[in-house]
């Protein structure tokens, strides 16, 4: 694999979720959250990372509790995992 799945913690979490995400090489990245309508709720990165392991902190304070959609793109390569945000 080119890069690992991203990891959540703690997932699920009150307004503040940590997101790990490890490469094995450099590469232009993008990690978006989206409510489960698809409609963008923030970009935690867009750009290029080095290889190694990144974290980004979403803060979700006053957003509605539920379940969101964490998508981390990498070129060709998709990666969606689901956090869910407590009352």
């Amino acid at each position: 694999a080119e890069y690992g799945l991203p990891s959540l913690h703690p997932n699920p979490f009150n307004s503040r979720l940590t997101v790990t995400l490890p490469l094995d090489r450099a590469a232009d990245v993008r990690v978006r959250v989206f409510n489960l309508r698809g409609v963008p709720v923030t970009t935690l990165h867009s750009g290029r990372l080095e290889a190694g392991r990144h974290q980004f902190i979403w803060t979700a304070a006053g957003l509605p509790a539920g379940t969101y959609i964490l998508k981390v793109d990498r070129g060709m390569q998709e990666a969606v995992e689901r956090a869910v945000l407590l009352p």
